[in-house]
């Protein structure tokens, strides 16, 4: 589940999808199987991170905060700011 809702792009569910494949890889006591979940847990987690911090980027974008703007104003440096 985990892999195919990551590669509709679902990445915060993927990541569920996963844990949930660790949790039963644990109960079953299969340490290659626990090993595959915990790497595929790991990815999915980096994945679901990625697109949280680019959403962040894409949002802070659209509206720059006054203080990076404020070095236009009051003639300083954008180093300065």
């Amino acid at each position: 589940m985990g892999r195919m809702r990551s590669a509709r792009g679902a990445v915060c569910d993927a990541a569920d999808a996963h844990e949930k494949f660790h949790e039963l890889a644990r109960v079953c006591g299969d340490k290659a199987l626990e090993r595959e979940a915990r790497v595929c847990l790991g990815l999915a987690r980096g994945a679901a991170r990625v697109e949280q911090l680019m959403t962040a980027v894409v949002e802070r974008s659209r509206a720059p905060s006054e203080r990076l703007m404020a070095w236009k104003s009051d003639g300083r440096s954008f180093f300065q700011a």
